[in-house]
């Protein structure tokens, strides 16, 4: 939900590249990441030294999972001054992520035994995946489960191994736009540790048809070694559409994420085949969420993005201009991301889907479970119990979509008379 990614991206604009004007400080924390690309530790430490307001890190860090970044970057610069006691804090936060992941690597090496002695395959996703293959330091990676893809025909065997190793499967009640039948979500608890697994038949959730083909997904799969056991991993370009469907599917709420899509093309560099990339993300009709993706790891943490990939994802300028009124009124473009209306949500998520018919789907979808909404919803969204109070909430949720509506549209007819948007690259004004 919302509130869940709602401090994602309040971090110190020294840090983050929050807004298009910033994009080529020095303060980059994807530039951070990579030290040895960086020319003058000097004239980065002298840049933190005057313009980081260190609280704002303390206090903000830890909920954007960059604290065990920001401590293995900052000790590695010598003239940054006057930091020990925010290098104590961070430390902290790098050593926690240090010992969960421990754990959590330690656990998933099991589970990787019982499964390869049933002779069933695995892909690897996610944080699991990335810590040691991109960040190749387990603790830079917070992580709190473990994502496995694995077959259709495979899951019940699988199913019967995590109950056999004490795991129980956790009933969540998916909302219809959402994934569902498609993940199963596993938790093991172990004295005051717990372990949380998911397992994922396909890359999507059933409701997004995405139309990937999974045997393709398969056949393209890397043999690796992580934590000194054999598994499969998604190839280098499947790797980087799946972070970037992923990061737009949930509508970029964590900086991590976008992170991981910058550390992925930085270590594969010029292995990627971005020829490829581009074929799939029209193959599969994503070529709006890998655009977006892709733009706002370059503009925010300064991942180093082909303009001509750029270009030939771009989606029309309309599209473009309308994408950044609604960033900028969720404040993504200042770090400080304030909780949207439902319209907002609504127009972001349209504006991600390609293609006109997708459009209408979606909209078909979201008109028939939001403008009139099961009773179920009504009851959770006004936290009633009285079966009798729904028809007096029913009226109160129509006036509230009508207000909504009101601010949304006197707020986009107010920004594009100002004029309000930049130029996104690759297009001309």
């Amino acid at each position: 939900m919302w509130t869940e990614s709602n401090n994602a991206f309040r971090s110190p604009p020294s840090l983050l590249c929050t807004g298009p004007n910033l994009k080529n400080s020095n303060s980059s924390i994807y530039q951070f990441s990579n030290l040895d690309n960086c020319n003058s530790k000097s004239s980065l430490a002298q840049k933190l030294n005057t313009e980081l307001t260190w609280d704002g890190v303390l206090k903000e860090s830890h909920h954007s999972d960059l604290a065990p970044l920001l401590y293995h970057i900052l000790t590695s610069i010598n003239d940054i001054n006057q930091i020990n006691p925010i290098i104590q804090e961070l430390k902290k936060g790098y050593y926690h992520s240090l010992v969960k992941n421990m754990l959590l690597y330690d656990e998933l090496g099991q589970v990787l035994k019982s499964l390869k002695g049933m002779d069933i395959d695995v892909i690897l996703l996610k944080g699991i995946a990335l810590a040691e293959t991109v960040y190749r330091n387990i603790a830079l990676r917070p992580m709190g489960d473990m994502d496995l893809l694995i077959k259709d025909e495979e899951l019940p065997r699988v199913k019967e191994l995590l109950s056999n190793r004490l795991y129980q499967e956790l009933k969540i009640q998916r909302h219809s736009l959402d994934s569902a039948n498609s993940k199963f979500t596993y938790i093991k608890k172990i004295g005051n540790h717990s372990f949380s697994l998911d397992l994922h038949l396909n890359l999507e959730g059933k409701s997004t048809a995405l139309g990937i083909n999974m045997d393709e997904i398969w056949r393209n799969a890397i043999e690796s070694n992580i934590n000194g056991e054999h598994v499969l991993l998604l190839s280098m370009e499947d790797t980087l559409l799946y972070a970037c469907w992923h990061t737009s599917h949930h509508l970029f709420p964590r900086l991590i994420w976008l992170c991981d899509i910058a550390r992925i093309i930085s270590v594969y560099d010029e292995s990627i085949n971005w020829g490829t990339v581009i074929k799939r993300a029209e193959e599969w009709k994503i070529k709006s969420q890998i655009y977006y993706s892709l733009y706002l790891a370059e503009e925010l943490v300064g991942a180093s993005i082909p303009l001509d990939v750029l270009i030939k994802l771009k989606p029309g300028h309309l599209q473009a201009r309308l994408f950044n009124f609604i960033m900028y009124n969720m404040g993504y473009w200042n770090g400080h991301i304030k909780e949207p209306n439902h319209l907002f949500l609504f127009s972001l998520q349209l504006l991600l889907k390609d293609g006109v018919i997708n459009k209408i789907k979606f909209f078909a979808r979201y008109f028939k479970e939001h403008i009139f909404p099961a009773r179920k919803y009504i009851m959770e969204r006004f936290s009633i119990s009285d079966l009798k109070l729904i028809y007096f909430y029913w009226p109160i949720h129509f006036i509230i979509l009508i207000f909504q509506s009101v601010i949304w549209f006197i707020q986009i007819v107010s920004y594009f008379a100002n004029n309000r948007f930049y130029r996104f690259k690759g297009r001309s004004s």
